[in-house]
């Protein structure tokens, strides 16, 4: 076997947690910044959606006419609103049982993740980058990037 597809899985694994660490560090900078959470979510719902299911959506999809697309889309669209209704849960099958368990660590983990405040890490800033970053929010006089630092 080629010894970079043995690689890929533990790759793929550092680009999603280096993909984890960027999006918490410029969330708490936006939220440093002024940025109200509903904003915040919008904004990294409508990245997710362009990161993540457009280039599935683009390349597994079936070669359909946009008419049934859309037609698809305004269904759904429709019922949604108009007939919202909760699944049931039938906790006596392993189906509801799974989901059950799913629901508590997902849950769990949310948690963990949110209450969990582990020990500071002093890590030493190079000098110049913020001399720089400085000057330039003094030059700054709108909603450029130097405001989020």
């Amino acid at each position: 076997m080629v010894w970079w597809k043995e690689c890929l899985p533990f790759v793929a694994m550092v680009l999603v947690q280096l993909g984890y660490a960027g999006m918490n560090i410029f969330s708490k900078a936006a939220m440093e910044a002024g940025m109200t959470p509903n904003v915040l979510v919008t904004y990294r719902q409508i990245l997710a959606t362009a990161d993540i299911d457009a280039p599935f959506a683009f390349f597994y999809r079936e070669k359909k006419s946009t008419e049934y697309d859309m037609e698809i889309l305004h269904q759904s669209i429709f019922w949604s609103f108009l007939w919202v209704k909760m699944e049931k849960l039938k906790i006596r099958e392993r189906a509801g049982q799974t989901k059950v368990f799913r629901t508590i660590v997902c849950v769990g983990g949310a948690m963990v993740l949110s209450l969990y405040h582990g020990p500071r890490l002093h890590i030493p800033q190079p000098g110049m980058h913020w001399i720089f970053v400085g000057a330039i929010a003094k030059e700054d006089s709108g909603f450029g990037i130097a405001r989020l630092f």
